[in-house]
């Protein structure tokens, strides 16, 4: 393919310059912390991962020195991108030696390559390159490489969602506070990751089992535009949301399935914890959690998580809320908190959020707050 610098060209450069630009912010701040490792290095591997469109569509494969150049990150990235939700998302991950496992095939590949390039290295001429690297089955092996890219992608993905899953239940569980991320963003970059293995998975089929190449070029470019926009997603929000995440202690409870709780365990329970929201209302602390809760009533964590199931129908985080919605419709009315925004008084309910309170307010209500004292309003001068 002769080298013609085109508008494709020029996507994948500026999103290879600002991913690198991204990696180098994360992963050289002072107060690093694992989880901007993995995802700094996420970015790297998609930068290198584009950068392989590059060597076809800028002539560089024509070039010795690049040909059979060993830039097989595929494998890193599902198991980098696995390893950042567990840093967000569990309170006390650490990296361990046996996570090194999870770069294996990785590594395999890539020594591989490595092998090929400098057996390589010696010859200038490009259809001598081709024909040694044809008996080291270097294409066979590369097809092998890419279905098992293909698996890991779809793993990856898979264990990364049940992470967020259990991580949003749990903080629903657990703790009350609004300003807690639900990690939307990344649930986003892992939903975006399943058109890029599906475009992965259809060029694979039509290029290896159906030999189909009249459009292969076009497709792999459709690829690589998502690949680049997946880093422009990373490197913006991943940057920009470094520090949103605040370690969590959750309490877990314990044993699956319906607990060993008496009906009157339950109504004593139940008792209690309304002492504290009505009469104490202990929905005013933002920060108020599941374990502040249990440690005062003095129960265990299953028994409170189990009758807020059964006798309100909610988690802990939904019932918290529902409070203090409650809580901000009375001083919206309120003439004595008239010198109070909307988000003053939402902030002296316990919400922390201006974003989430509008959200728990609106699903809560069906309107804004706004929308709640016009009609209030109106209902008054009737």
């Amino acid at each position: 393919m002769s080298a013609q610098f085109s508008w494709f060209d020029l996507i994948v450069i500026v999103g290879i310059v600002q991913g690198i630009v991204s990696t180098g912010l994360l992963l050289f701040r002072r107060k690093g912390n694992t989880a901007r490792l993995f995802l700094g290095l996420a970015i790297l591997a998609f930068c290198l991962l584009s950068f392989k469109i590059l060597l076809l569509t800028l002539g560089l494969w024509e070039i010795p020195f690049w040909r059979y150049f060993p830039l097989g990150v595929d494998l890193s990235i599902a198991p980098l991108l696995y390893l950042y939700t567990l840093a967000l998302v569990r309170p006390n991950f650490s990296w361990k030696m046996k996570h090194l496992w999870l770069f294996a095939p990785f590594f395999l590949f890539e020594l591989f390559a490595l092998w090929v390039y400098v057996s390589l290295w010696p010859l200038e001429d490009i259809v001598a390159k081709d024909l040694r690297a044809a008996s080291f089955y270097f294409e066979v092996v590369k097809d092998f490489e890419d279905l098992l890219t293909l698996l890991t992608a779809l793993l990856g993905i898979g264990f990364s969602l049940r992470e967020v899953a259990t991580y949003r239940k749990l903080i629903n569980s657990d703790t009350s506070d609004t300003s807690i991320t639900q990690l939307k963003w990344l649930f986003n970059v892992l939903v975006i990751m399943c058109p890029l293995v599906a475009i992965m998975l259809v060029n694979t089929i039509l290029d290896d089992v159906f030999d189909y190449g009249n459009s292969k070029f076009f497709r792999w470019q459709l690829f690589y535009l998502v690949v680049a926009a997946l880093v422009y997603y990373l490197g913006f929000e991943g940057y920009r949301r470094h520090s949103a995440w605040p370690k969590l202690k959750f309490v877990t409870p314990k044993g699956k399935g319906k607990p060993k709780i008496s009906v009157d365990r339950m109504n004593d329970i139940q008792s209690r914890f309304l002492q504290l929201m009505t009469k104490e209302k202990w929905y005013l602390n933002a920060q108020l959690s599941s374990k502040m809760v249990v440690d005062a009533l003095g129960i265990d964590a299953n028994d409170l998580s189990q009758t807020l199931k059964y006798r309100f129908n909610s988690n802990f985080r939904e019932l918290i809320n529902q409070y203090r919605v409650q809580e901000v419709k009375g001083l919206l009315m309120d003439p004595e908190k008239k010198h109070l925004s909307i988000l003053g008084k939402a902030y002296e309910a316990g919400f922390n959020s201006e974003a989430s309170f509008y959200r728990i307010f609106k699903k809560e209500t069906g309107q804004s707050p706004k929308a709640f004292i016009a009609k209030k309003n109106s209902q008054k001068e009737k």
